[in-house]
């Protein structure tokens, strides 16, 4: 798996998942998203990111071939001293899926609340 991948399947999963909730909870999304209240999205957002971490090894190995310092920094959700290198790299993996997973639900709540408000 490489990270254009990744980000169709993100992108994909978004798309899905926002037209699979119920009118009231979408309605509640975009309204957190224009007051700029941003939890109950955030909660979203972990729960997809956690969804879409790849689970084989060398798909997160694989991934690492797209951004190489994530085979060499530490991330901040694992201790390096006791993992591999595939650990290391899927703690990137992972904060990289929330970041992306985050904005592309911030991008298409943008374009519901364009279109509630015109």
């Amino acid at each position: 798996m490489r990270i254009k991948e990744l980000d169709n399947e993100v992108k994909e999963t978004v798309k899905y998942e926002l037209e699979e909730l119920d009118k009231d909870k979408l309605e509640q999304l975009v309204k957190e998203y224009e007051s700029g209240d941003y939890n109950t999205v955030q909660e979203l957002m972990s729960e997809l990111a956690e969804m879409m971490m790849p689970i084989y090894t060398s798909d997160i190995l694989e991934l690492a071939l797209d951004n190489l310092s994530w085979a060499t920094a530490p991330s901040d959700l694992i201790d390096s001293n006791d993992k591999s290198a595939a650990d290391i790299i899927g703690g990137w993996v992972y904060e990289y899926l929330e970041e992306y997973t985050f904005n592309e639900l911030l991008n298409k709540l943008q374009e519901l609340s364009e279109q509630r408000n015109s």
